[in-house]
Formats: C-alpha cells, structure tokens, sequence
C-alpha cells in the first residue's frame, strides 16, 4: 500500500507486548522471572514469588526510578521478600540471560524500522533499568527519532506526566500522534489527550498495519 510522507507525523510503540511477547505458549517476561526466581529459590511456590515480586515492583514503582539509591533498595527488598540466595550483581547476570530468550516479534520492529523513511518514530515503554540493553538488542534504539523509558523520565505509563513529557520534547500535536499499545489503560489515557491509538499485540500486526496506514493517509 502507498504511504504518504507526513514529517509532521511521529508513530510510537510500545515495547512489552506489541514488541516482546507477553502471550502465554510463548517464552515471555513472566516464565524468564519464573526461571530467575527458581535459579536463587528452589524451595518456594515460584508462582507465588513471582506475584510477590511483581506486587514489590508496583509498590516500589521501580519503573519510575532511575537513582541509583532506589535500585538498591529495591534489589533488597525483593532479595528479602523472596528469600533469594545471591548478590545484586549475580541477580543482574542472571536477568539479563534469561532476559534475552523472551521471544519477541521481529516483523514488528522490521515494521517500525520502515516507518521512518514517512514520519517520525519513537518508543515510549514501561521498563526497569534492567531491561534497557535487551530493548536496545531488539528494537536498536538508533532507528527510532525518540526512546521514552519510563525509568528515565521517572513516570510510568498510564500517568499524564509521561504523556505530556512526550508531547513537550517531540513538539508534535496530538492529533499528529499515534501510540500503539498492548494495554487498554495505557490507550485510554492516551486517547484522553487527544493521541490517535491502536491497542493489539505483536501477533496482530495486520491490525497494527492498518491503523498505520490509515493514520499515515488521513
């Protein structure tokens, strides 16, 4: 299909779930933790240490930290919370090798990729730091115009904070905009600002192609 050229345009992905698979069948984020968490604990229910881990994220809002401090404090809470055997240096060896096995979508980023040849493009992701070099390995932030890392910025999505902070350093209206995301939350904050949106996951790129093609055509 033909494209128009629009470079007052910008179309931004989300990385978790459009990008990297969150679908059960799949090796995703939640079995790689489940491997880690067996790896430094394998006397506990893992899924319980997972959902307690998951629980310390949230209550910490690691997503939204950046100080080294916070790091700290949150590598040993979780380290206590779930009574794991190792030092914050073999937590983070073993994160980033299980990290790097979680199936992720390549048509997708080879989607993106091709979209900056008609418009701006950019990321705009929850993450904590520890995810940075596997987003970098699969989504190679030098083809995108703009990276928004929730831990960076120190807001998560869906908080107006992080929208308005897209909005402020891309000067792109929001009319101009189009966020793809996994998470109805996420779009619905989005959409309140104005943003054009497209809710689907990574295994609905057809879905995701058509809302390019209409926003880039409009």
């Amino acid at each position: 299909m033909e494209i128009k050229k629009q470079e007052n345009k910008i179309i931004i992905f989300d990385w978790g779930g459009v990008v990297e698979s969150h679908r059960e069948g799949d090796y995703n984020i939640y079995e790689a933790l489940t491997n880690i968490i067996r790896q430094f604990n394998a006397v506990a229910d893992e899924k319980q240490l997972l959902k307690r881990y998951l629980n310390c994220n949230n209550e910490l809002n690691i997503g939204a930290r950046k100080r080294p401090e916070d790091v700290e404090k949150w590598f040993h809470r979780i380290k206590n919370d779930l009574e794991l055997n190792c030092n914050f240096e073999e937590f983070c060896e073993v994160y980033k090798k299980e990290g790097s096995k979680v199936y992720y979508y390549k048509e997708v980023i080879e989607f993106a990729h091709s979209l900056r040849e008609y418009c701006k493009t950019g990321i705009l992701s929850n993450l904590i730091f520890l995810d940075k070099i596997r987003i970098d390995n699969q989504m190679n932030f030098d083809k995108f115009d703009y990276v928004w890392l929730s831990f960076e910025i120190e807001a998560r999505k869906p908080d107006k904070k992080i929208y308005e902070f897209v909005e402020q350093e891309c000067k792109i209206s929001p009319e101009n905009i189009l966020f793809i995301d996994d998470t109805e939350k996420n779009i619905v904050a989005a959409s309140q600002r104005g943003w054009n949106v497209c809710q689907a996951r990574g295994y609905e790129l057809y879905k995701i192609k058509d809302s390019v093609y209409k926003f880039l055509n409009e």
